[in-house]
């Protein structure tokens, strides 16, 4: 006797054509057949033990033990908590369980290969960075199509010439270019490498006449935490450098204790200067500028649990000269943007919850004759550049991006004309001339590159990718809904043109709501693929991103976090309500940072969807700031060890809030086996508490990408086998009619 806990059988096919009343009966339909087989899940115990191996969902076996941790006096069992120590045998014989099972679920999806197919078509283009100059030399990177790296070139003249190939330069194929940042002058190029998809990295200098590498290399960068400033003679850069792990165990080290560095070229890491350190506060991060004459060094200071940041600054014109603190109370947020003379320009939130900007004069740092450059405005200040003699500022309006340019005065000039939805990158900082290159891209377009003249402010196309579809086959529009509180929310919904929702097409909701990032449509091959085969994608900007300043942050991040789960949950509801899908064809998505979301969303509102995809996620939010570099997101979440903060993270904490027996939406758990950033345990002890406590033969599949660190794979081809596996995993779960295009050979 067989039992197949499959639930396909149970997703009757919707087709375009029916109508809602046509929807509800399949729903009830398939209800009555989850019920039928969880009379089976019931039974299936009392069967032979080799007829629950052979069951489709008979999960691996899970030893769960009597642990339990004191918080603040509170008792909270945590039984999984042997899956922190991944490198055990009990652990990795458990993984390869849970691999099988996924495969064997897999097995029955033969689809997956077509969409596989159709991923690697949709990346099959040239890429293009958006250029940057420095001493007269433009420098830019190009990827190829089906390549995983991409090559530097630098154009002095009429040609461009390859500056640095990584496929010629580096003897193995797991070390990776991770970043380029050109000299001042144009003479020098550093340039970081990693192992893998490894966030620790070393540098190198490559001399850009000769295309020597000088001999000298550091190690104890950190991406996302070192940043690199070349002083303005392009002898030597200032740098924030910590403590290598050692190898195997980058994913328990704790990134702490940064220190700042300054190298002089030709000469080996051992004898760099030490700048700058503060042994007293282990979890500040540091990132030095220089502004473009080279007078000053100007040092952002950001601490794990402070909204605000400091600013530091030393004297470069005085080799003996200090640090000092310019800023040194955290309470607003302050970026330094550019320079004009002794004057500081920085963005920052005093008194200012949408941002403006500031100068302050390094002859006069008082707060007293602190001076007001560019108003508070209605839109949200995001970035901005120093180019020649202006300030290139973007703003958030909305969700969408907008683009105005004024002088160093706080002069308006004029506004940048874009494309309608999308998103600005580049704009990188140049004073040697009005000449910038910014790319504008969409969901549906990887980002085309345009050539700017600030002065005249004239815009043209420079290069645009040549894509294998046709971009103008989506549309995205913007609606606004309220929340469970009355906030008025903006969100994108896009699918293909000439789609007319009906409630039956399967919906793919994404959200983030984090780090005062605002969330915008961007490419995604997967998210191509998906409307292609028929569904909606959505994106609400909820609470806890910078869409509106920090007013909308501050409402949506630590103690106030449940506040951008209920507008998540309330946009889940508006799409039902409105007729986009139903509530058991819409896919509550999100990762890293805010793979919390599905997380809580379905523990939350099981009823509210049909299925989870929970990519490299922080689940365990109790432990969460104990491993990796997720220390840093203190800010945002709080961590458990303040009472309050524990109080909030309980709260919505999703390993912490599985109720047996409730039958949960399919649900796929994605995690990166190197993930130094989001633990890959969160996903191991989630999907084996999520197993544990499945009340219905619906299925709750592990995805591990081995050796993959925070993404989809470690390699191209692995980012598309697991993309395809998880679109697989919805096309059955949701009961999806494939296309006959995808059946054949996955083109269009």
């Amino acid at each position: 006797m067989q039992i197949f806990l499959h639930p396909g059988p149970c997703r009757a096919p919707y087709q375009k054509k029916d109508k809602r009343k046509n929807v509800m009966k399949n729903v009830m339909r398939r209800r009555a057949c989850f019920a039928f087989l969880l009379l089976l899940t019931s039974i299936a115990p009392l069967l032979e033990a080799s007829h629950a191996q052979e069951a489709g969902f008979a999960y691996p076996p899970t030893r769960r033990i009597e642990h339990v941790d004191t918080y603040h006096g509170v008792e909270v069992a945590d039984p999984y908590v042997w899956l922190e120590a991944m490198e055990t045998e009990e652990t990795q014989a458990w993984l390869h369980a849970q691999d099988t099972l996924l495969h064997r679920f897999l097995d029955d999806v033969p689809v997956r290969h077509a969409i596989e197919h159709r991923l690697a078509a949709l990346r099959n283009f040239d890429s293009y960075g958006a250029p940057t100059k420095q001493g007269g030399r433009t420098f830019f990177s190009m990827t190829e199509a089906g390549k995983n790296q991409p090559v530097v070139y630098v154009q002095e003249g009429a040609e461009p010439r390859v500056l640095l190939d990584p496929y010629t330069l580096f003897k193995d194929d797991e070390t990776l270019l991770a970043g380029t940042v050109p000299g001042p002058n144009g003479k020098r190029l550093l340039f970081l490498t990693s192992k893998g998809q490894s966030r620790w990295q070393r540098a190198r200098i490559l001399d850009v006449e000769t295309g020597e590498i000088l001999p000298e290399e550091m190690g104890g960068y950190y991406r996302g935490r070192s940043g690199v400033a070349w002083t303005q003679d392009g002898a030597g850069f200032f740098y924030a450098r910590y403590k290598e792990p050692a190898a195997g165990q980058e994913i328990e080290a704790r990134v702490e204790n940064a220190r700042l560095y300054y190298h002089r070229l030709g000469t080996p890491q051992a004898e760099d200067e030490l700048i700058y350190e503060r042994p007293d506060v282990p979890d500040w991060i540091y990132f030095p500028r220089v502004t473009h004459d080279g007078r000053t060094l100007v040092l952002t200071v950001i601490g794990g649990e402070e909204v605000g940041n400091r600013i530091f600054y030393k004297n470069l014109e005085s080799p003996s000269s200090e640090v000092v603190a310019l800023i040194d109370t955290p309470d607003a947020t302050y970026s330094f943007e550019g320079s004009d003379g002794s004057r500081l320009f920085f963005r920052t939130t005093l008194d200012a919850p949408r941002e403006r900007m500031i100068a302050i004069d390094l002859e006069r740092p008082g707060r007293e004759d602190w001076t007001e450059v560019i108003p508070e405005g209605e839109a949200t200040m995001a970035a901005a550049s120093e180019i020649g003699d202006h300030l290139v500022v973007q703003y958030i309006q909305d969700a969408r991006f907008v683009v105005k340019v004024y002088d160093f005065d706080g002069r308006f000039r004029y506004e940048l004309d874009l494309p309608d939805i999308g998103y600005v990158g580049g704009l990188a900082d140049n004073r040697e001339d009005g000449e910038a290159f910014y790319s504008f891209g969409s969901l549906y377009d990887p980002g085309s590159l345009y050539r700017l003249d600030v002065p005249t402010g004239q815009s043209t196309l420079f290069r645009r990718p040549a894509l294998p579809y046709d971009p103008g086959a989506f549309e995205t529009k913007q609606v606004f809904y309220h929340s469970k509180d009355g906030t008025r929310v903006p969100m994108f919904i896009a699918h293909e043109k000439g789609l007319e929702p009906d409630g039956s097409q399967p919906l793919f909701m994404y959200a983030y709501g984090a780090f005062n990032w605002s969330a915008f449509p961007w490419y995604q091959p997967n998210i191509i693929a998906w409307m292609e085969l028929g569904g909606i994608y959505a994106l609400p900007n909820i609470r806890g991103g910078g869409e509106y300043g920090e007013a909308w942050r501050q409402a949506g991040i630590r103690h106030n976090k449940q506040n951008g789960i209920d507008d998540y949950l309330a946009a889940a509801e508006w799409l039902v309500e409105n007729g986009y899908t139903t509530s058991d064809r819409l896919v509550a998505n999100g990762g890293s940072a805010s793979g919390v979301l599905p997380g809580t969303a379905i523990t939350q509102r099981p009823d509210l969807f049909g299925a989870a995809v929970v990519n490299i996620a922080a689940l365990d939010k109790l432990r969460y700031h104990l491993f990796g570099s997720t220390n840093s997101w203190r800010a945002d979440f709080g961590a458990a060890d303040d009472p309050d903060d524990f109080a909030a993270l309980h709260a919505y904490s999703p390993y912490h809030n599985l109720k047996a027996g409730t039958c949960y939406p399919a649900t796929w758990i994605q995690v990166g086996e190197r993930d130094e950033t989001t633990s890959p345990m969160h996903g191991y002890k989630f999907a084996a508490a999520l197993q544990a406590a499945q009340g219905c033969a619906i299925p709750v599949l592990l995805k591990i990408a081995w050796g993959a660190g925070h993404s989809y794979g470690a390699t191209r081809s692995q980012s598309d086998e697991t993309m395809a596996q998880e679109l697989a995993f919805l096309v059955a779960v949701l009961g999806m009619e494939v296309p006959e295009a995808y059946l054949s050979d996955g083109s269009r």
